[in-house]
């Protein structure tokens, strides 16, 4: 009787583990957290507008601008002196303008770039000495004494007078290169824009 009541221990113990973890058990359901939608109108942000300014240009566009003056020749008095005027490329000599002058010794070259040149001023076109005259100076030392040959050479001498220039045009004349003018030259002359620059020359006689 005693072993009989030994087996059903177990069995009795199975079932009430068994009814306890049945009754144990949950079900775990998952839960939605809902949002209310608002059911105000949203206002739309507006486009940025673009407005173009354009800076004003700091470089002004050049304008044609005029070379007017008066040629003189000084010795006692100062006299007009009818001569030519020619405006050129500096190192390359390239001809920009040119005027005669007329009996007054009055000039003008028009439509002229802005711009830096070489000012020659014609003080004669034979190999000698001006009439009246010992030798003939340039206005200053800022001048030299320049030689055409032709429209494409030329050279031009510091701290010099016509003399010299004549000189070493009697020199030449045995070369190919033969003197068609004596000018008092002005390097680095500047033309300003869109305006009549004026230039009056002195030549001196001595």
């Amino acid at each position: 009787m005693k072993n009989k009541k030994i087996q059903f221990l177990p069995v009795s113990l199975f079932l009430t583990l068994l009814l306890i973890s049945c009754s144990g058990q949950a079900t775990i359901e998952p839960t939605a957290t809902i949002v209310p939608t608002s059911t105000a109108t949203e206002t739309p942000i507006p486009s940025p507008t673009f407005t173009l300014t354009l800076l004003p240009t700091e470089t002004p566009i050049p304008q044609p601008a005029s070379l007017v003056g008066t040629i003189f020749l000084s010795d006692d008095a100062v006299q007009p002196f009818v001569s030519s005027v020619e405006l050129r490329q500096k190192d390359s000599f390239t001809l920009i303008g040119k005027s005669d002058t007329d009996s007054n010794g009055v000039y003008k070259i028009e439509n002229i770039d802005p711009g830096t040149y070489e000012l020659w001023v014609l003080i004669t076109t034979k190999i000698a000495m001006i009439s009246g005259c010992a030798d003939v100076a340039p206005p200053d030392d800022t001048w030299k004494i320049g030689i055409k040959f032709d429209e494409d050479k030329a050279l031009s001498m510091e701290n010099a007078y016509l003399s010299k220039g004549l000189l070493l045009a009697e020199n030449l004349q045995t070369s190919d290169l033969k003197a068609q003018g004596f000018f008092a030259v002005l390097d680095g002359f500047e033309i300003e824009s869109g305006v009549e620059n004026k230039m009056d020359v002195v030549l001196f006689c001595k």
